[in-house]
């Protein structure tokens, strides 16, 4: 099992319109999508997020002091998502390197169930030039996002999760983390060149199936004799299952031996 990115979108904007984030290229149903959100201002900033995001962390909540604003919102990819998602901000006042990254995951073991723990309450740090993230403890797909109020290069990474994301430029820096992670206690130490407000937010999210590759299968639904959900597949013939398939309408789709994906009949509608 191994949480990976699926892909990524970076925008920015001037903080008086919503950015709108398009949705990562290849995502589908069952990814974790991950947004952060942040910009400069030194007037209190609160954001609409689109309908279904859950809060990570919103700094209307809790006052770090300085000038920057960072928030987090996630969601799990439903069959039927939109292809952009508006992030509003409160005001119509410029928001200085107002920026967006939003980041799908996906686990390598099948579609089950994510659970979230360890949400980043945030933290400030001045004089800056150095952050270490919040403490972080538990396995999974591990996130953290650092946010300089000025254009500084972030310097050095030694997160134990590769980088997915930055953007330098507009008043403000971003930078985030994102991958599988297995270590406990740990805390990430993110440098800057110049000497300004920083922030860090960090969460962990694991996405736990019913032991691994067991089949989940629901009989019924809203249609009679349908069968919905993930089966586990051998597809080596090892006699041991090693991927997820999808059950759609009483078929599945199974490798053949060429290594070709085929739709084989569970039984007649």
């Amino acid at each position: 099992m191994a949480f990976l990115q699926r892909n990524t979108t970076i925008l920015s904007g001037n903080g008086a319109d919503p950015l709108t984030a398009q949705k990562p290229s290849g995502t589908i149903e069952g990814d974790m999508m991950v947004a952060w959100i942040c910009g400069g201002s030194n007037t209190r900033r609160n954001i609409t997020p689109p309908s279904g995001w859950s809060v990570i962390y919103n700094q209307s909540s809790t006052d770090l002091g300085g000038s920057g604003q960072q928030f987090g919102y996630y969601k799990v990819a439903t069959a039927s998502e939109p292809s952009s998602y508006d992030f509003a901000f409160s005001g119509t006042d410029p928001l200085l390197g107002a920026k967006a990254i939003l980041t799908s995951y996906y686990d390598t073991n099948g579609t089950g169930t994510w659970t979230v723990s360890n949400l980043g309450g945030g933290k400030l740090q001045r004089p800056a030039g150095s952050i270490t993230s919040l403490p972080i403890t538990g396995a999974g797909l591990y996130i953290t996002a650092f946010f300089s109020d000025d254009d500084d290069n972030p310097t050095t990474d030694n997160s134990p999760v590769p980088e997915i994301a930055r953007s330098v430029a507009n008043g403000g820096t971003f930078i985030t983390y994102g991958g599988d992670y297995t270590a406990t206690n740990h805390t990430i130490t993110q440098n800057f060149d110049n000497r300004d407000d920083l922030y860090a937010n960090n969460v962990i999210f694991a996405h736990q199936v019913s032991g691994d590759y067991v089949s989940k299968i629901r009989v019924g639904s809203a249609y009679k004799n349908i069968l919905d959900g993930w089966v586990a597949v051998d597809s080596t013939s090892n006699g041991l299952p090693d991927v997820w398939k999808k059950i759609t309408a009483g078929h599945i789709s199974v490798e053949n031996k060429a290594g070709n994906d085929v739709w084989n009949e569970i039984f007649k509608i």
